[in-house]
């Protein structure tokens, strides 16, 4: 899995050590958790804002490979170290390129997993 962390103020080592000896009970009620943070937040923010349901962050690579990003997005992939070895069949990578980016079919998500696998593959295991 990967994400973007955005939690640079919670690495205060002062606060990380206050944390650790909060009681659990009052960290967590129920399936909510941060409950001290939030209930320390009351006043500040407002209520809507503060127990708004968490939700994932999206990248947009169904428009980065249709769009003008695509093609340098599409050369890295077609020309990767993962080619050169034969892992994949590129013909059908090929293909999935073309009905992504003519709009027949939305791979982008597969897309941009072959890439970063690529891109790993070449990072770590290719220069050994």
């Amino acid at each position: 899995a990967t994400s973007i962390e955005a939690r640079v103020p919670f690495l205060d080592h002062k606060l990380v050590e206050h944390a650790m000896g909060v009681p659990r009970a009052l960290k967590v009620e129920g399936r909510s958790g941060k409950h001290v943070l939030k209930r320390a937040l009351e006043e500040v923010l407002p209520r809507d804002v503060l127990y708004k349901r968490k939700r994932g962050f999206g990248a947009p690579v169904t428009q980065w490979f249709r769009g003008t990003t695509g093609r340098a997005l599409e050369e890295m992939l077609m020309n990767s170290s993962l080619r050169r070895r034969e892992f994949f069949d590129y013909r059908f990578i090929a293909r999935l390129v073309e009905e992504h980016r003519s709009g027949a079919r939305d791979w982008g998500f597969q897309l941009w997993a072959l890439l970063n696998l690529s891109l790993w593959y070449e990072r770590w295991i290719e220069p050994r």
